[in-house]
């Protein structure tokens, strides 16, 4: 990490880096994988928890950006709990942090894998992984303001090429597709909302870097909410694309739902181009 004279983190990251990291750490799992899963329980109505799982967030966020901006040092939850209840408090939530981080980052990993698989045959996921870790460990020692110029690269192409997915995908939508909107009841869909939650938890993971942003005061809870919105619209939007243009078994069964609507939509040509966007969203969560 780079230091400053005064022996602080250099403030390297701006309101764009902010807001491509949180949105970054956010839109992975969340659209490329989980759609299929849930839907096998709710149908269309996962809709309804999406849109649920973003608004429940909102209170813990604003709690979390008015720590961070008061106390804008890195170490995240570490440091909050560490100065208010002391080191034994700090370390336990510490340790979970880092259980919690090393789980979502091998899921992106090993889940970057399986979307390369779509342009190979029988792909090395597991070495592909371990490839990628070892790739963004080095980046990561070189400073987050490195790891944030790599991060807004990959989240410009996430941005871009979902947009092209819902833009085009929306002509193709069957709207008989949502006709029966929540086939398993609406106690389905209140039993998945805090599964769809994990979607929405990479925003908060911008306030570990907190003191290497400049002026926090601003940026922090902009880039947070920036990066809720956006996460927000395109999965609701991108969801809505993937139901209504795939059959509801199809839909529930594969385990690559945003390359199989692409598929759809514009042939090989959007498979090709959704698994890109689907690489780089797992590689900016790692």
């Amino acid at each position: 990490m780079a230091h400053s004279s005064s022996g602080h983190l250099k403030k390297n990251i701006t309101l764009f880096g902010a807001f491509a990291i949180a949105l970054g750490t956010t839109i992975s799992g969340g659209f490329f994988l989980l759609p299929s899963l849930i839907f096998a329980q709710a149908g269309p109505a996962i809709l309804v928890a999406y849109l649920v799982a973003g608004l429940v967030i909102i209170p813990p966020l604003m709690c979390k950006a008015e720590l961070a901006t008061a106390m804008p040092r890195s170490g995240g939850f570490y440091f909050y709990l560490d100065r208010s209840l002391g080191p034994m408090a700090g370390s336990i939530s510490g340790l979970g942090t880092w259980i919690s981080l090393t789980l979502k980052t091998a899921f992106a990993l090993v889940g970057s894998g399986y979307y390369i698989g779509v342009f190979m045959d029988d792909p090395p996921v597991v070495w592909i992984a371990i490839g990628f870790a070892l790739c963004f460990m080095v980046i990561n020692m070189l400073g987050t303001g490195k790891a944030a110029k790599v991060q807004n690269l990959l989240v410009i192409c996430v941005v871009v090429l979902l947009a092209w997915f819902i833009i085009f995908g929306a002509p193709e939508i069957q709207y008989d597709h949502f006709k029966d909107f929540a086939p398993e009841g609406t106690g389905s869909i209140v039993s998945l909302i805090g599964i769809v939650m994990i979607s929405y938890m990479g925003v908060t993971k911008l306030v570990s870097v907190a003191e290497e942003i400049r002026n926090p005061e601003r940026n922090i809870p902009m880039g947070i909410f920036l990066a809720l919105g956006i996460a927000m619209v395109l999965y609701l939007l991108g969801l809505t694309v993937m139901i209504g243009v795939m059959p509801a078994d199809a839909l529930a069964t594969t385990f690559t739902p945003a390359a199989d609507a692409a598929e759809v939509i514009s042939g090989s040509t959007g498979r090709a181009m959704i698994s890109i966007s689907a690489i780089a969203s797992f590689l900016s969560v790692a």
